[in-house]
């Protein structure tokens, strides 16, 4: 009998002993790819997880939009990451026999589901082994290395652009208030303009170097986190005026700042969006009393 036993743990350990020869030893260009799709055909994803609300975005022109269940743009490099997953190479492939298959590697019902364009890959469990996951793709099982599932369990607001202006949009005039000579922030406002490519104020003692820090500061600005406008939205917080002109554009953006425990944020109600900035933002993003002194 222990003769026995020690024969089939030997046999077990040369089992695999030899997957991991074959499947460790070839070259990622070698291995099977979980699918032919390629991220430049990617225009539409969409990403479900089973008591969570879908998430779906869109590439519109040269950037990807969230248009479920909020509507913003996207980070890019995010998107870039998720798409990232197409060069994942496969280790083992089995094909479905039988619909019994599902239950065994926790594809029904899927973890994830994540739909690129209209091809769909069920996110299954993990092979207790190789710690690699199973995922279903074209009536094939894959067992891959698994990167891309924290993101894919993330909420829509974690894929929200933090940059608070899209690149596009070039600054071409501000009205934004002041800090006074307490660091508070004045109901005073100060105009900042783009004349003939030199920035001038209506304050004089402001020079143009530092009109150009503050225009760059704000053309640049990128928040700590982003969240849509009715989840923390402060009602009681007195709210300060910013108007936003870009690409010399006739009508402003309108925004506001607030203060609240020490943070700052930056609503876009056109967005519906609530941009949040460490406190110690306000200096960089607003004129101080003492430049006009």
């Amino acid at each position: 009998m222990k003769r026995s036993y020690l024969t089939n743990l030997l046999l077990i350990a040369l089992i695999i002993g030899l997957y991991w020869f074959n499947n460790t030893g070839r070259s990622k260009n070698e291995m099977a790819q979980l699918t032919t799709l390629m991220s430049s055909e990617i225009q539409y994803i969409a990403i479900s997880r089973p008591g969570e609300t879908d998430i779906e975005l869109q590439k519109l022109a040269s950037s990807w939009h969230i248009i479920k269940p909020i509507k913003a743009v996207a980070n890019n490099k995010r998107i870039e990451l998720l798409l990232s997953f197409l060069d994942t190479p496969s280790y083992a492939q089995i094909k479905v026999a039988d619909d019994t298959m599902f239950t065994q590697f926790e594809l029904k019902p899927a973890n994830i589901v994540l739909t690129l364009n209209k091809h769909s890959m069920q996110f299954g469990g993990i092979e207790s082994i190789s710690k690699h996951r199973y995922v279903l793709s074209d009536h094939v099982i894959h067992l891959i290395t698994d990167r891309i599932t924290p993101l894919l369990r993330v909420n829509a607001t974690s894929f929200i652009e933090n940059r608070l202006i899209p690149k596009q949009n070039i600054i071409s005039k501000l009205v934004l208030p002041w800090l006074d000579n307490d660091n508070r922030v004045s109901t005073e406002s100060v105009i900042i303009e783009n004349n003939n490519g030199h920035w001038q104020s209506n304050i004089p003692t402001i020079t143009t170097d530092q009109l150009t820090q503050l225009v760059e500061k704000w053309q640049y600005a990128y928040a700590l986190k982003v969240h849509p406008l009715r989840d923390n939205y402060q009602a009681n917080a007195k709210a300060y005026p910013v108007q936003i002109w870009f690409n010399n554009e006739k009508y402003a953006a309108e925004y506001s700042l607030t203060l609240n425990n020490n943070t700052l944020f930056i609503i876009a109600p056109l967005q519906q969006l609530n941009y949040q900035f460490t406190a110690a933002s306000l200096s960089q993003l607003l004129p101080s009393q003492h430049l006009q002194q």
